[in-house]
Parts: structure tokens; C-alpha cells; sequence
């Protein structure tokens, strides 16, 4: 994420030599990455069951109670996802200088979770934002990079961060995240905290110790790949 300031904490690109070749393998692995998207896969063994649901309970055990009704046990869901956001804002300097900013991000999240719905199959062309991939409850964790961000007085590489997630399906696909950027240019670091609602906006606010604090807003890409299996 991009912090505004004084003219000497913004970075100038590389282009060229050991740079350049740098760069295209990061472009090729991001789209390897995503090319995995949009994937579903059931385990083929279920959970170790409590009851035979082919056959019914011998009559001296039913003991003139009402049968009990089969019901779905859901499932336990591990997703991965890996997409790119893009976002603007500004930056608060210590100096109290406000400064316009943009980033472009990437970003890995891994889920864990539970869904009340088993084996819903046959999932849609576009899944970012369809609730077959995803857990209806999970915790997750965040890794990140700002490849590209760019402020008044030029373009430049980022904070890295990682983050812990919580994330709600049924909430309109909200969750909250709190961690910890660190630039590795600069060598200074702080608290994150970002806020996404409706699976692709998000409000994020990074404050890196001895720079200021960066306000980004914007929106967010994921192709999620999603083992699933009986509870």
C-alpha cells in the first residue's frame, strides 16, 4: 500500500537487466496461479458415520419414539484463493502532509471452514463471487504484496503483509482481517486492519511506524480452488 509524503520515500520502477527478468517470472507465476481458478473437488470418503441411513433401526430400539429425520451434516470446505485488488486513497504523513495514492495488490488467502449445504454441484463459469466456492463460516489466512503503487512524485513497489481473517458467507460475504505490513524498501513495518463487504470491496487501513497512515479503498478479484468433504 502507497503512503504519501515527502519526494524522498517514493521508489522508481527498475526496468531492464535482472529487474526485468525478475518481473516476468512474478507475471507468469501470477498467472499460473490463476489459471487453477474456478475449482471444485468433493473428497471421495465421508466422515465416519453414526448410522446406517440405507436401513432402519430395529424396532426395539425405536422404543415408540418418532424416527429421526435424516438431515444434511454439511461440510468442512478448504479453499485457496489467489487474485489481484486494486484500490485509491491517501496517505497521511507524520508531517501532516496528505498525499493521493493508488495500489494494485496480490493476494493468497487460505480458508477453513464449514458449510451447512453439502454437494452443490455443477458450479457457475464465474466463481469469485458465488457462494458454491466458499465456506459459509471460516477463519483464514492473508498473504499479500502491493507489486504497483503510485503516488504524486512516482511508482514503486510496496508493503507486504499477512493477515488473520474471519469471514462470514451469510453476512453478505463480509469479514474483517487485522495483521502486519512490512516494507521491506524502507525497513519500517505496523499494524493493518481491512474491512470487505459483498466479496469484493474493501476499506483498508495500514499504519507503517515512522511514516504516517494509508486509507485504500477499492476492490478485489479472487479465483478460488475449494476441497470439500463430509462433517
Amino acid at each position: 500500500m502507497m503512503s504519501g509524503g515527502a519526494g524522498g520515500r517514493s521508489r522508481q520502477l527498475q526496468s531492464g537487466g535482472a529487474g526485468g527478468r525478475s518481473g516476468q517470472m512474478r507475471t507468469l507465476a501470477a498467472l499460473c496461479v490463476l489459471l487453477l481458478g474456478g475449482c471444485i473437488t468433493h473428497g471421495q470418503r465421508n466422515a465416519p458415520g453414526i448410522a446406517k441411513i440405507e436401513q432402519p433401526p430395529p424396532a426395539h430400539t425405536v422404543q415408540c419414539m418418532e424416527p429421526e429425520v435424516p438431515f444434511d451434516p454439511g461440510e468442512r470446505v478448504l479453499t485457496l484463493s489467489t487474485g489481484f485488488a486494486f484500490g485509491g486513497g491517501a496517505g497521511f504523513a507524520r508531517s501532516d502532509d496528505v498525499q493521493g495514492l493508488y495500489a494494485l495488490t496480490v493476494e493468497t488467502t487460505l480458508h477453513y471452514g464449514i458449510r451447512r449445504e453439502s454437494h452443490r454441484d455443477d458450479p457457475p463459469l464465474i466463481p469469485m463471487v458465488h457462494e458454491k466456492y466458499w465456506p459459509d463460516l471460516s477463519v483464514a489466512l492473508n498473504l499479500g504484496w502491493h507489486v504497483l503503487q503510485r503516488e504524486a512524485n512516482g511508482a514503486g513497489v510496496g508493503a507486504g503483509y499477512a493477515e488473520l481473517q474471519v469471514f462470514g458467507l451469510r453476512l453478505y460475504g463480509s469479514g474483517l482481517a487485522a495483521g502486519w505490513a512490512y516494507d521491506p524498501t524502507e525497513k519500517i513495518h505496523g499494524p493493518q486492519v481491512t474491512i470487505f463487504t459483498w466479496g469484493v470491496f474493501f476499506l483498508r487501513v495500514t499504519h507503517l511506524l515512522d511514516r504516517g497512515t494509508d486509507l485504500l479503498a477499492g476492490v478485489q478479484f479472487k479465483f478460488p480452488v475449494s476441497y470439500m468433504w463430509s462433517r
